[in-house]
């Protein structure tokens, strides 16, 4: 590895790891700032997330425990722990992928793909800006002097990456099917890719189409390089969190097939009304966000959007975005290293030569 430096992912601030209490420090009061410092990082040690959250959410400070910039990256971290994932080891794949040009991204995200839950992006996408404020919001522009602001835009970067990888990971469904993909069942079509990516793939092109013309509706054809995909039916809906607010969205129904001896298989998609993407979704619910077991729009069981704080949760906030954003901060931060080569790679290979994402690209790649 050329001079990348591997930080702890719970930041700077371990000092109090492995000690014996209160006592072992010289603490006397249990609510000194001290006290309160320590109970925070021994959280952080033993995985304590949830308890760190609660505890930092409502004031990083934790009264005078923490300096802002110090409580927002251990938030950060918290985040990060939630969501199942530690920011070494998420760098530690990312520059092992940095040995080919031809397919690292899609090495990055097989080798992260266990953590995979769409579930998990609001947490990344937390720890992400929690990152960015410590840096006063500079990372894509600039690197900054001070140390603090320099490792939390790496880490912003580091889980950036992670985010886009998640995403991808969702909506093809399973990443070994996707590359690998095994009968009928899985390759419909016939054309070697798994059926899950090509309806996504169809859905972003479908959804870019009826950007640029308003006129667009089913049946629409997809561009697919064997067999057959394609958007069959879009119906509006409309669903209602338990806070009364509402998102609208596009239900595509999509067809695969036409592979030898293969029946055609559907699937569906959603597109987010209000930005014309493809929905980030887990799962499957009604209109109300009460789960339910298998898809089946005649019986009111759709995918379910993932939305966090209000924001629907789309394709181009969760890759587009923050896969440029990666590819700037590092290297801005640490320009001529592994792990710089790997996030160029990734742009590459998802993006083309130009160095600019688009949905089209996305759909292009998958």
């Amino acid at each position: 590895m050329r001079g990348v430096k591997i930080l702890s992912s719970i930041g700077f601030v371990l000092f109090a790891a492995g000690c014996g209490g209160y006592d072992d420090l010289g603490i006397s009061s249990r609510n000194s700032p001290e006290a309160r410092r320590y109970e925070i990082l021994k959280a952080l040690d033993r995985g304590d997330y949830d308890f760190v959250i609660q505890a930092l959410a409502p004031d990083p400070t934790y009264g005078g425990a923490f300096t802002l910039e110090e409580g927002r990256f251990n938030l950060a971290a918290a985040y990060v722990g939630k969501a199942g994932f530690d920011a070494n080891d998420v760098l530690r794949e990312l520059v092992n992928s940095a040995g080919t040009t031809s397919n690292s991204f899609q090495l990055f995200i097989e080798a992260i793909a266990s953590n995979v839950s769409a579930g998990n992006i609001p947490y990344l996408s937390r720890a992400s800006a929690l990152y960015d404020a410590v840096a006063d919001n500079v990372c894509e522009q600039t690197a900054p002097t001070e140390s603090l602001k320099r490792d939390a835009c790496f880490y912003k970067a580091i889980i950036d990456a992670a985010t886009a990888a998640v995403t991808v990971a969702n909506i093809v469904g399973d990443v070994d099917s996707w590359l690998n993909p095994q009968g009928c069942g899985e390759d419909a079509n016939g054309n070697s890719v798994g059926d899950e990516a090509d309806a996504s793939a169809c859905a972003i092109e479908y959804a870019v189409a009826k950007g640029n013309d308003p006129n667009i509706a089913p049946p629409y054809s997809c561009n697919t390089s064997a067999g057959t995909v394609s958007v069959d039916s879009a119906t509006n809906l409309t669903f209602t969190d338990s806070q009364n607010n509402s998102y609208s969205f596009e239900l595509l129904s999509i067809s695969v097939g036409g592979g030898s001896e293969c029946n055609t298989q559907t699937y569906y998609r959603l597109i987010d009304s209000s930005s014309g993407a493809l929905a980030v979704t887990e799962g499957y619910c009604d209109t109300s966000f009460n789960p339910c077991s298998q898809v089946d729009p005649n019986a009111g069981c759709y995918p379910c959007p993932v939305v966090d704080n209000g924001n629907v949760l789309d394709l181009v906030e969760t890759v587009v975005n923050t896969i440029e954003s990666a590819q700037q901060i590092i290297t801005n931060l640490v320009q001529g290293t592994d792990a710089e080569q790997a996030v160029n790679n990734f742009i590459q290979e998802v993006c083309g030569n130009d160095g600019v994402c688009t949905q089209e690209d996305l759909a292009g790649y998958l």
